[in-house]
């Protein structure tokens, strides 16, 4: 509400807890915070993806072919592994169990297929589709 001065006019602005003057108000259209909110400082782990995601020209069987850094990795790894590098084989083994148990958990379902629940769910949905179809018949009768 606003107050009303002697002569019935409003009484000019009241300045007080939460309303700045006037003069000090940011105008229509006009930001408090004009250049925004600072972009985060990225992390090890963003780092390491966009390095592992660049490409490189590498020469393979006398071609020259454009890999990412992460393929290229993935694949020196195993070389060093299958030519006998104890050290690259202690890396490949755990990494191997970690990827094949993705990709098992990524590729079975949840529930493994029951044919006597499947035909138990099917007599059930005639029988309730059948107990409708009765029962519309019974309402058009009346």
């Amino acid at each position: 509400m606003t107050k009303r001065t002697k002569h019935g006019a409003a009484a000019p602005y009241e300045v007080g807890y939460g309303k700045p003057p006037k003069a000090t108000q940011f105008r229509k259209g006009e930001s408090g915070n004009p250049r925004g909110r600072p972009k985060g400082q990225r992390n090890f782990a963003t780092e390491l993806r966009d390095a592992l995601s660049e490409t490189v020209v590498v020469a393979e069987h006398g071609k020259r072919k454009r890999l990412t850094k992460r393929t290229v990795i993935c694949r020196q790894l195993a070389n060093r592994s299958a030519s006998g590098d104890l050290a690259a084989l202690r890396l490949l083994l755990p990494l191997l169990a970690q990827a094949e148990a993705a990709e098992a958990s990524a590729t079975t379902s949840d529930a493994p297929f029951d044919p006597e629940l499947e035909r138990t769910l099917t007599r059930a949905l005639f029988a309730r589709l059948a107990s409708i179809q009765e029962t519309s018949e019974e309402e058009n009768r009346s």
